[in-house]
């Protein structure tokens, strides 16, 4: 959302203008300006609390045969066979692995269980559509964090 005009910052910075702080386009420049200042705060309150979440997971162990049910909740059988396909099991392999070896991770805490879910869902090829697709949806990471954030 625009709160000024490129016209009203063009005289702003040009002191010759005389520029006025009541130069506005329209009557909800206020009004936009106190959203703006609010979403600011919000998404401040946001990186804060998420450092909060961040310090939790990291001091809560977490282990291998955690990460191994986690990876089965997170990753079901859509056919709900009682065998999963090989590559539904190399899935998960894959992210019990980064578990313990991704980057930053060695396997011993609900942070490092975060970080694999988070790198395997992230460094997979995808198309343009699934990548704004996997923005807009219920993640891996998403689901991840709201299970392992258990306060």
């Amino acid at each position: 959302m625009r709160i000024v005009c490129s016209n009203a910052l063009h005289l702003a910075t040009n002191a010759e203008n005389g520029f006025r702080s009541t130069l506005r386009h329209n009557s909800n420049f206020d009004v936009n300006v106190d959203e703006f200042v609010a979403g600011l705060e919000s998404n401040m309150k946001t990186v804060v609390n998420f450092g909060a979440r961040m310090e939790r997971l990291r001091n809560a162990k977490y282990s291998k045969d955690e990460m191994i049910k986690l990876t089965v909740r997170l990753l079901p059988d859509p056919k709900n066979d009682k065998e999963p396909s090989t590559r539904l099991i190399h899935k998960r392999e894959k992210v019990v692995d980064l578990f313990e070896t991704g980057k930053g991770n060695v396997g011993l805490t609900r942070w490092d269980a975060l970080n694999a879910l988070t790198e395997f869902e992230t460094h997979q090829k995808f198309s343009p559509e699934k990548f704004v697709r996997t923005l807009s949806t219920s993640n891996l990471s998403n689901k991840a964090l709201e299970i392992l954030d258990v306060a």
